[in-house]
């Protein structure tokens, strides 16, 4: 791994990593000859690469010393990084008391594409009361096969692996966790769930790396109970072209609710202002006319990848789905007069 891999890979690692000033060694990374490692002690990243180094840096100063590209070297309690006539020198510390995580006793393993994670991650809570829902759940505690689910309440992504495992479980991916794998553009990862804690493999440039995330053991929502089970009405539109409309018509809905109803047309208006904005749509089925949180509408389309979506849903007041491939989106309706 060259140096701007490595650049990058503390990079992605010092996100989830804060200041501490009972534990200021969690601001360093951590140098074994086997790996390198960062920690909050809720998640790890460690990289099984050896830099010739041994013991803890920090992180910062690390990252300003890789900018000249040096040949890494260690003298006793100095860590030196020297390219030609450039050199620079920093303390390496002792790494005793980092924190280390022994892993045991895996209940199932199994691979997925990390897209999927990601794609869920984007339809996730921000809020910290309920800090399950700003997770990733994966798992068949609620299915045959082993499923991906993201929700905030309103809008969920729902992707079905078509893996089977017959050991059930469930498992929530933090934020800490997926940071890091969007921040590597990380293709498929590798998960051993234990009791309490996950292991997340995969390779970075060539180099093996493992995300340990500590799992908290929340509840996560049982979200089959939202997925329609009877859908009468169904408009496919094109895309693009109805993703442009809902911007457009943004600028004349209410800015509380971002209400825009679409059906054969597209209606948005607050009434505070006087405002009323109204489109033909083209669209081919049964459309019915439904509200909608228009800004959580423009999120779920710009995760779909094909050039056509459909709305299907049973009435007004339920739930719409977009399907998409072995993934389904979900989005609860506005309610309007």
């Amino acid at each position: 791994m060259n140096n701007k891999n490595l650049t990058t890979v503390i990079t992605a690692g010092k996100k989830i990593v804060k200041n501490n000033p009972v534990l200021q060694i969690l601001g360093s990374v951590n140098f074994t000859p086997e790996y390198l490692s960062i920690t909050n002690l809720k998640t790890t990243l460690k990289v099984y690469l050896n830099t010739g180094l041994n013991g803890c840096i920090n992180t910062a100063q690390f990252l300003k010393a890789l900018t000249i590209d040096p040949v890494l070297t260690q003298e006793g309690d100095k860590a030196i990084f020297k390219n030609g006539k450039k050199e620079v020198k920093v303390i390496i510390e002792s790494n005793d008391d980092f924190p280390i995580f022994e892993i045991k006793d895996t209940k199932v393993v199994f691979s997925i594409p990390t897209v999927e994670i990601l794609k869920a991650s984007n339809l996730t809570s921000n809020d910290e009361l309920r800090p399950q829902m700003m997770c990733v759940y994966v798992g068949n505690e609620y299915s045959a096969n082993i499923e991906i689910c993201g929700t905030d309440a309103h809008r969920l992504y729902m992707y079905d692996t078509k893996v089977l495992s017959e050991t059930k479980f469930s498992t929530l991916i933090n934020k800490d966790v997926i940071s890091i794998l969007k921040s590597l553009k990380v293709q498929d990862i590798l998960i051993e769930v234990k009791d309490d804690y996950n292991l997340i493999g995969f390779y970075f440039e060539g180099v093996k790396c493992e995300i340990i995330q500590k799992t908290e053991g929340y509840k996560y929502p049982n979200y089959p109970n939202v997925m329609p089970t009877i859908q009468t009405y169904f408009g496919t539109y094109d895309k693009k072209e109805l993703m442009t409309s809902i911007k457009e018509s943004l600028n004349f809905a209410n800015k509380y609710t971002k209400c825009v109803k679409i059906g054969e047309i597209l209606i948005a208006e607050d009434a505070d202002m006087g405002t009323e904005y109204k489109e033909e749509l083209k669209f081919t089925g049964n459309p019915i006319l439904k509200g909608y949180n228009g800004q959580f509408l423009i999120d779920i389309l710009s995760l779909l990848d094909s050039k056509d979506v459909t709305f299907a849903t049973e009435s007004t007041t339920r739930a719409t789905t977009m399907t998409e491939g072995n993934g389904t989106f979900l989005l609860m309706p506005v309610m309007v007069n």
